[in-house]
């Protein structure tokens, strides 16, 4: 008795996704099959969309996304995903981060400072900075607006190490 309720009931569904979407359905270069239920996308209409070397790019002010054979990177986040940081490569200078990155630092010829961007309009938000080598240099880490835990700067001494500094609106907290 179930199982023919259950039939009933995906036959139902079936019928009613058939009156909803009477064949493909089209719109803003984007293409749903309700037939194969498959979606289909035209790079035409869309030229933020790139297709080349098997991987899928998309590309946003300046920032792209690609999933490929090799997983999905993020270039030049505007602000990356929770959980996904966006590695530009190892500093061995000044620099000034942006939200989502993981910035690796190597003080071997010398300290720098790492500025982190305005805490304002970004809470929740977050960036790691890692010493990548143990050194006597210093990797201090600054802000151009609001404290980090209530100082001006942090630093990362002497030893490989990380800090994730977290906005709240008005400041950087160090976890």
């Amino acid at each position: 008795m179930s199982s023919d309720r259950s039939s009933k009931s995906i036959a139902r569904l079936r019928r009613q996704n058939q009156r909803d979407s009477a064949g493909p359905s089209t719109g803003d270069g984007l293409v749903y099959d309700a037939d194969s239920e498959e979606l289909s996308i035209s790079l035409a209409a869309n030229p933020g969309l790139e297709f080349s070397a098997g991987a899928l790019k998309v590309k946003l002010n300046g920032s792209t996304l690609t999933l490929g054979a090799s997983g999905l990177s993020v270039t030049n986040p505007l602000v990356a995903a929770e959980g996904i940081y966006a590695v530009t490569g190892t500093k061995t200078g000044a620099y000034n981060a942006v939200i989502g990155e993981l910035v690796l630092g190597d003080v071997s010829g010398g300290g720098f400072t790492v500025t982190l961007p305005t805490p304002v309009g970004v809470g929740g938000r977050s960036i790691v900075v890692k010493s990548t080598v143990a050194s006597a240099n210093t990797l201090t880490i600054a802000t151009t607006a609001g404290n980090i835990d209530g100082a001006a700067t942090a630093t990362i001494p002497l030893i490989v190490g990380s800090k994730m500094f977290v906005s709240d609106n008005a400041n950087w907290t160090v976890l």
